[in-house]
């Protein structure tokens, strides 16, 4: 308690000394957080992903390398040993200086959520930043993972997908978890379904799981023709001992295109004021549904069940559909766990200013 309040101070008199800090570690924060994911990259690479002129990137990676924070290689730039402890360790100082540890705690706040976790930037504007939200989902869900009962069930979508690479690569054992698929593919790139993920979470862990193979959507004959499948029945009645759900939120349009509803479904859908959704809900700015997937996964008289909901979702277009989702809790009675960016973050904290966050 004591550091962190001698940090706060020590920030604080920091940025009052010397504002023109911030924007120079955001920048550099940037770099390392880019080569921690991708290394090792080229120069011109790294200046495309991060959206960046490579001329004044140039001397940033210059005053990295001699300060022996990256090394270069035929191969690209990496971070020295002494560069990834640089990073991990800067990530507290980070959170201070942009006051993303005030912006999280204003969300927890307005939303009524247990916890919230703000990574910096924006998923929209950079890739990585959707690698930082998976490291810190991560973060936080293995201290829930070392439950001897925990079930973690788990839906699809790029952000879910970066949450199981970060599990990954922390190499932590779980032989007592079991991982399940909350829903069927998507028709997507198979690394990005709910199968794939929980198979390879469960694999790093060493761990059981079960894949759902199903398609999703699905019509109401195949439904119910599915559920009187053995397996997929078994893998059904297992996911209701879930005690851990993972999911992402997605954008109405986006994830009605994706599953392949035609022109005509999506400006119905849009017309009915759908703006996010979560596993098959289509849900309005208000947190009602206006629409469901008919699809073999999570149910929504399953939700109460779990101990712990993470919900991981980021960027400045995900403000809608993550307030959607939040309201849609909100009306459950339940409240996630939220781990989102610094964009999203803003935006919501904007609309809790301007309105009553539950209206």
């Amino acid at each position: 308690m004591v550091a962190e309040r001698l940090l706060s101070d020590w920030v604080a008199a920091e940025v009052q000394l010397a504002p023109e800090i911030v924007p120079l570690l955001r920048r550099r924060y940037a770099i390392l957080r880019a080569l921690a994911v991708a290394a090792p990259v080229g120069r011109r690479a790294l200046a495309e992903r991060l959206s960046v002129p490579e001329r004044p990137l140039r001397a940033d990676l210059e005053v990295l390398r001699q300060q022996g924070i990256l090394s270069v290689s035929a191969a690209g730039m990496s971070l020295t040993e002494g560069g990834k402890r640089a990073y991990l360790g800067l990530q507290p100082l980070v959170e201070q200086l942009l006051g993303l540890d005030v912006l999280a705690q204003q969300v927890r706040i307005s939303f009524g959520l247990p916890m919230v976790q703000v990574v910096s930037g924006d998923a929209d504007l950079d890739p990585f930043v959707i690698e930082e939200m998976g490291q810190s989902a991560a973060g936080l869900l293995v201290s829930w993972l070392r439950d001897p009962q925990a079930v973690l069930v788990v839906t699809g979508g790029t952000t879910v997908a970066a949450v199981g690479r970060a599990l990954t690569a922390r190499g932590e054992r779980f032989p007592h978890l079991r991982v399940l698929p909350g829903r069927g593919g998507l028709g997507e790139r198979v690394e990005l379904q709910a199968s794939t993920i929980a198979a390879q979470i469960a694999t790093a862990a060493g761990a059981s799981y079960r894949m759902l193979h199903v398609p999703d959507p699905i019509s109401p004959q195949l439904y119910e023709e599915l559920q009187r499948d053995p397996l997929i029945a078994d893998t059904l009645a297992q996911i209701t001992t879930g005690t851990l759900l993972l999911h992402g939120i997605g954008d109405a349009r986006t994830m009605a295109e994706r599953r392949g509803l035609s022109a005509e479904q999506v400006r119905s859908l849009l017309a009915s004021g759908a703006q996010g959704e979560a596993f098959g809900f289509y849900l309005d700015a208000n947190g009602r549904i206006v629409r469901e997937t008919p699809a073999l996964g999570v149910r929504l008289e399953q939700l109460p069940r779990f101990q712990h909901i993470l919900a991981v979702a980021g960027g400045s277009a995900k403000v809608a559909p993550v307030l959607a989702v939040l309201r849609f809790y909100h009306r459950m009675q339940l409240a996630p766990t939220l781990v989102t960016d610094e964009a999203c973050a803003r935006g919501l904290i904007h609309i809790a200013k301007e309105e009553q966050p539950w209206q």
